[in-house]
C-alpha cells in the first residue's frame, strides 16, 4: 500500500503508525553467526527532559555487533560494541556534555559493551521477538 505524505515548512510530516514486513515472511535466519551491518542498522535512543520533553533520533555513529541465531531460537544471543564518543544527538554542545565526566567518560571508557539474549515478544506478536 502505498501513501502519500506532505512535507511542510518546518520539515515534518506525520505518517501515523508505519509497518515494515519482510519479504518472505517471519521466517527466521537459519542458525548461526550474522554480523550487524552499520549502514543498514542504527542504535539509537529517547532522551527525556527533566520528564517533560523528549528528544529522538539521538544515537552512536559507530559500532559494530553480531546476532548469534541458536537452536532452540530462545538461546540466541546479540552483542554489539559502541564508541562511545560517535554519540549524536544533533547538539555539538548537549554532545559535548554527554561525552564528558559527568555521563559517558568517553576519555576513560571509549566503549560500550552490550550483550543480551531474545525471546518471544508474545503470543500475539505474529512471529516477533524482543531483544532485551
Amino acid at each position: 500500500m502505498a501513501r502519500t505524505a506532505l512535507v511542510t515548512a518546518n520539515g515534518s510530516a506525520p505518517l501515523g503508525t508505519i509497518t515494515l514486513n519482510r519479504v518472505g515472511g517471519v521466517d527466521l535466519p537459519p542458525p548461526g553467526r550474522w554480523t550487524i551491518d552499520p549502514a543498514h542498522s542504527a542504535i539509537s535512543f529517547v532522551a527525556r527532559h527533566l520528564g517533560i520533553s523528549q528528544r529522538d533520533a539521538a544515537g552512536f555513529d559507530e559500532f559494530e555487533g553480531r546476532i548469534e541465531v541458536a537452536q532452540p531460537v530462545e538461546t540466541s544471543t546479540v552483542t554489539a560494541l559502541i564508541q562511545a564518543g560517535s554519540i549524536d544527538t544533533g547538539n555539538k554542545m548537549r554532545d559535548d556534555h554527554l561525552r564528558s565526566k559527568d555521563f559517558l567518560d568517553v576519555a576513560s571508557n571509549t566503549t560500550i559493551s552490550y550483550r543480551s539474549r531474545v525471546s518471544p515478544s508474545s503470543a500475539r506478536s505474529g512471529g516477533r521477538w524482543t531483544v532485551s
